[in-house]
């Protein structure tokens, strides 16, 4: 029996990008106020959907309010300008969001193993 990877997602749901990004729903939806940057897809239901350019830039938001220490003013400016990252920087959001998504499947495994 081999264990074949699943396809990589198109898109998260609002609970799920919150996990990734270690955040809570609340916030995640205040950030969407806050950053006009972070406009999520809304499917028929009106459900939020987010890409992996959504959870690039929110990673990006949470790097620069935790490691940078920015205000939120100072984010925004920095968005706006489309201020580009330093390579180092891009690797450290791409390994961020790498984890977040082998965390994510892990769970998801524990809990299909959980189910049985």
């Amino acid at each position: 029996m081999s264990i074949q990877k699943p396809s990589k997602k198109l898109y998260y749901s609002l609970r799920q990008t919150a996990a990734m990004v270690g955040l809570t729903v609340t916030t995640l939806k205040n950030w969407e106020k806050e950053f006009p940057q972070l406009k999520p897809n809304r499917n028929k239901a009106g459900n939020r959907f987010y890409t992996d350019n959504d959870i690039t830039l929110l990673f990006r938001i949470k790097s620069y309010m935790q490691d940078d220490k920015l205000s939120t003013e100072a984010i925004q400016d920095k968005l706006k300008d489309g201020e580009s990252l330093s390579a180092s920087d891009n690797a450290n959001l791409k390994l961020r969001k790498i984890l977040a998504e082998v965390k994510m499947e892990v769970a998801e495994i524990l809990d299909l193993l959980n189910n049985r």
